[in-house]
């Protein structure tokens, strides 16, 4: 079996790949030392930066910060790792894929600060961001509520011209060779642990929005359920309502089924439940129509939440929470500036 492209076909192709091949005229990233030390995670999670990277994403700029992070930064098992801010329009996918791949490797942290934006091969690489010392491996990418992280299918508007078929070829392998990248490689195994650093919903939404239809990382919701962590001290109350909206949302997040639209209803839990009882920061919800679900919750240092949901006596797993992942799910990240 083969196939044969017309042009107007072979200029749709390489609208979706080109990007990912052909040399960039644009000038590479500006990639620099900002701060020549690491950092504690609540020092990153206030927006903390180690190294700068600003300007396009071009080939070749994976190695340079690898350069950067050996030489200032090697490798060691212990509470404090590097942060790379990014304010970035974009550029190669598959560099950005390369940085995502390197900032999992090196244990290095990523943070948008404010009024930045890390657009399309950005947001890409901004996934990437990791901390870990021993054993404790986790996603650290924070961004403050006046940033932008927007994603996009990889494109490039190019004009009119002739392309053999090999040329088209070598095109696409590379695009498909980036999204098998982002959908594989990024979901890294350590030890006994999984390290999702691109989740499945939010590569099929990324895929879905071209051109400047971005996917925004805009709300609690987005942002929960695809582990980025805020620059905020904002904090609900701690009541009934959001206790219910937080296992709500905890239930959605372990399973990877992000919603993008809400009803009233979505606030309440469906079927009979129990009350609320909470002592020393402690609340158990039950509830569940056909299978009983159990939702608790455990406040610990700082505000943070522990949460573990098990329905029907299987344990679905547990998530951390930063305690303004207890606000409404459709709540605007830019309110809590």
């Amino acid at each position: 079996m083969h196939f044969q492209f017309g042009p107007s076909v072979m200029r749709v192709i390489l609208l979706f790949c080109a990007a990912l091949v052909l040399p960039m005229i644009a000038q590479a990233a500006d990639i620099r030392l900002v701060d020549a030390r690491t950092m504690t995670s609540e020092e990153i999670e206030d927006g903390g930066c180690s190294l700068r990277l600003t300007g396009p994403i071009v080939s070749g700029d994976a190695e340079r910060l690898r350069s950067l992070i050996d030489t200032h930064f090697p490798l060691a098992h212990d509470e404090l790792n590097p942060a790379l801010c990014l304010d970035s329009p974009g550029g190669s996918l598959d560099e950005g894929v390369r940085i995502a791949e390197l900032l999992g490797e090196r244990f290095t942290a990523t943070v948008v600060p404010a009024g930045a934006e890390c657009l399309s091969a950005c947001a890409v690489a901004f996934m990437g961001g990791t901390f870990g010392w021993y054993e404790y491996i986790f996603n650290m990418r924070v961004m403050h509520p006046t940033a932008r992280v927007g994603f996009h299918a990889p494109g490039l508007t190019i004009s009119d011209g002739a392309y053999d078929g090999a040329s088209v070829m070598r095109a696409f392998d590379v695009a498909v060779d980036a999204i098998a990248r982002i959908a594989g490689d990024l979901d890294e195994i350590y030890l006994t642990g999984v390290t999702n650093r691109f989740p499945r919903s939010l590569l099929a939404g990324m895929l879905v929005h071209r051109g400047e239809d971005y996917l925004w990382i805009d709300t609690v919701e987005k942002a929960g359920a695809w582990d980025v962590w805020l620059i905020t001290d904002q904090r609900p109350q701690l009541d009934g309502t959001a206790l219910t909206r937080v296992c709500k949302a905890v239930a959605r997040w372990l399973n990877d089924s992000p919603k993008m639209e809400f009803a009233p209803q979505d606030w309440e839990l469906a079927g009979d439940f129990s009350s609320v009882e909470g002592a020393d920061g402690k609340w158990t919800l039950r509830y569940g129509e056909l299978f009983e679900v159990v939702c608790q919750i455990e406040r610990r240092d700082n505000g943070i939440l522990s949460v573990r949901v098990v329905r029907d006596e299987s344990d679905l797993g547990q998530i951390y929470l930063r305690p303004w992942m207890a606000f409404a799910a459709d709540t605007a990240l830019v309110s809590l500036r």
